[in-house]
């Protein structure tokens, strides 16, 4: 595999790896004897990333539950992961789970486990992942998305330390720090009566807040970089990297669904170029996750599967691009698009997910939401 040329990220290196850098950029030294555990967070010089790192770190080792904020691909899972790593509980297990991929029965066996015969289809006694991360860190994706109901058994768990499986008698003890997410503002659910607020109390016990890329373009040139030889060891191609136009043009774009669209449009960017370093042309035909104005047209862009790539691909492309224009049309009506595709909304909802759509605004009949 071809190899980015160095000198294309010596100005971009992160603080720690510039002899002179200015101290208070500089991330927290790793445990002694430990992996540098913020490596993954990848931020450029003057990145505000770099104050939410050292907060990381301060925070890591107490085991007090911290509430992560942002908008969805910002990488709210990367940072519990550090959180995880830098904390006493690292040698347990860490385990993640998007709380808003499945229904809120499937979550409670999901998270809490069932006994066997609990309901139909239930053959044998399941441990849920709040007992397999025992002594470790669980990770709560979309929290905001939960039932009444759930919030009410989670607290539970929050504050006893206990569980009870689905179909169980016994009451168990748990011994987890939970990590939260959410891309939703939790504070106002909670003041609209939406959220149980002795469960926000619970979860929020720090919050750090992760900013969008369009706040950070500092980074996006190097997060490019690192994306490019993902896709590159992925997808078994290679190039000499991109092109001064394309950095330019990548860092300009506001990038809604952010780290997680950038590496969709660099991935396609790689399979489709015909050139030794990837050009800013090969961003037009971007999925553009923008909703239509209110009441106007969205813009038009060619429903198009990649020219390159396996079957499995390339219809994995065009299943993102048929997703993205149906809801276009529809203006973001899950119900109707979900109809016009022959899916359940939930059914949408997980696709959206999979495909890296779920910054796409939607409706759902009653209110506005992101998947």
């Amino acid at each position: 595999m071809t190899k980015i040329d160095r000198d294309d990220l010596k100005d971009l290196a992160p603080p720690h790896g510039r002899p002179g850098a200015p101290r208070q950029d500089s991330p927290p030294v790793p445990p002694p004897g430990g992996k540098d555990c913020l490596a993954d967070i990848v931020r450029a010089p003057g990145s505000p990333m770099n104050a939410l790192c050292a907060q990381l770190a301060q925070v890591a080792p107490h085991d007090i539950p911290v509430l992560l904020s942002g908008e969805s691909g910002t990488g709210k899972e990367l940072f519990a992961r550090a959180l995880h790593d830098l904390s006493p509980r690292a040698s347990k297990p860490f385990v993640a789970e998007n709380c808003a991929a499945m229904p809120g029965e499937l979550l409670e066996s999901e998270l809490f486990g069932h006994r066997k015969g609990a309901f139909t289809g239930a053959v044998r006694d399941h441990k849920g992942l709040f007992l397999r991360a025992d002594g470790g860190t669980i990770f709560l994706d979309e929290i905001g998305e939960v039932s009444a109901s759930f919030q009410a058994k989670l607290l539970r768990v929050l504050q006893e330390g206990e569980l009870r499986p689905v179909g169980g008698t016994e009451w168990r003890k748990v011994d987890v720090r939970v990590v939260a997410a959410t891309n939703r503002d939790l504070a106002q659910a909670r003041n609209a009566g939406h959220f149980r607020e002795d469960l926000y109390f619970r979860l929020a016990g720090m919050q750090i807040h992760i900013p969008p890329l369009r706040e950070r373009r500092m980074d996006i040139p190097l997060i490019a970089h690192c994306l490019l030889q993902e896709a590159m060891a992925t997808f078994g191609r290679s190039c000499q990297g991109f092109t001064a136009e394309a950095l330019a043009k990548l860092a300009e774009h506001d990038w809604p669904g952010n780290v997680r669209e950038l590496r969709n449009a660099i991935q396609r960017m790689l399979l489709t170029s015909q050139s030794p370093r990837l050009g800013a042309d090969l961003l037009t035909w971007r999925i553009s996750t923008s909703p239509p104005p209110p009441g106007g047209k969205a813009a038009q862009e060619p429903l198009l599967p990649p020219l390159t790539g396996t079957l499995k691909e390339r219809m994995k492309a065009m299943e993102a691009l048929i997703l993205r224009d149906t809801l276009i049309r529809h203006q973001g009506n899950a119900k109707a698009a979900a109809k016009e595709l022959g899916l359940p909304v939930m059914g949408l909802r997980t696709k959206l997910v999979h495909h890296g759509l779920e910054s796409i605004p939607i409706t759902t009949g009653n209110r506005s939401s992101r998947s």
